[in-house]
């Protein structure tokens, strides 16, 4: 599981959350009750059934770009979940996201945001390492 401590988990963390799940037919992102933190369940096998919301959250990247760090990795790492290698679904979703034109537009962001210098948004290793990555 990947964990996401933060102290801003009431709003954003809460609202990036519903999104997502909301997109998939089975829940991705749950709450720790000990302390509240977010996690993906890492083994999950949902299928991204609403490419409008997961577009929708990616593009209010300027939004999450104010918002604590983790927020911003726990909508990258959950879609980034959808399409990892060994998931039932993998193609299925990596076709869905390439259809709705949401890798072009995740890339477009990176693009601007590396083109001016934006480090204060962290982005998924494999980003850095386009040929290694799942989604190409």
């Amino acid at each position: 599981m990947c964990w996401f401590n933060s102290n801003i988990v009431t709003s954003c963390g809460r609202c990036c959350q519903v999104l997502i799940n909301a997109a998939v037919t089975q829940a991705v992102v749950h709450v720790s009750k000990s302390d509240q933190s977010h996690h993906i369940a890492a083994d999950n096998t949902s299928v991204l059934c609403d490419t409008h919301v997961v577009m929708k959250l990616l593009l209010s990247w300027r939004v999450w770009e104010s918002a604590d760090d983790s927020v911003w990795m726990l909508g990258l790492s959950a879609v980034s979940s959808l399409v990892r290698t060994g998931h039932p679904h993998q193609q299925y979703n990596i076709d869905q996201l390439y259809d709705a034109g949401v890798i072009a537009k995740v890339l477009d962001i990176w693009k601007v945001c590396t083109g001016h210098y934006l480090t204060v948004m962290k982005w998924p290793p494999c980003l850095y390492d386009l040929p290694n990555c799942s989604l190409f």
